[in-house]
């Protein structure tokens, strides 16, 4: 990666570099975020199976059937704490890449209407 120092096009394509990787790291936050409580949702009626089948008493198939389900609910509960941690870490970003990048569209607009009253 090269990049021209000193001149106005190097610094805003380094500049442009620049948002794009925040833009990228913020969506990828917020994927993992999503699915994360996607997953935590989608577990909540497996507690509710587990508490029954924990109350329960059966043969080896149903002693098979609450180990899985207990296992779901682990994962639900992973899912829940990386949900947490995910929209934190979401809400806490930086802030900078997106006033830079409404910055940068101001400026243009305000070229653009400079160059329309100078006709």
């Amino acid at each position: 990666m090269t990049r021209q120092t000193g001149t106005l096009h190097g610094d805003r394509g380094f500049l442009e570099e620049i948002i794009a990787r925040e833009v990228v790291a913020e969506a990828r936050i917020r994927r993992a975020a999503i699915l994360a409580w996607s997953v935590t949702f989608a577990t909540i009626p497996l507690f509710g199976i587990t508490f029954f089948l924990s109350r329960t008493t059966g043969g080896l198939s149903l002693e098979v059937l609450r180990a899985i389900f207990v296992m779901l609910a682990m994962t639900g509960a992973l899912s829940l704490f990386l949900g947490v941690l995910m929209t934190v870490a979401w809400l806490f970003r930086s802030r900078t890449p997106t006033l830079t990048a409404i910055e940068r569209r101001l400026a243009a607009l305000e070229s653009t209407l400079i160059s329309r009253e100078g006709r």
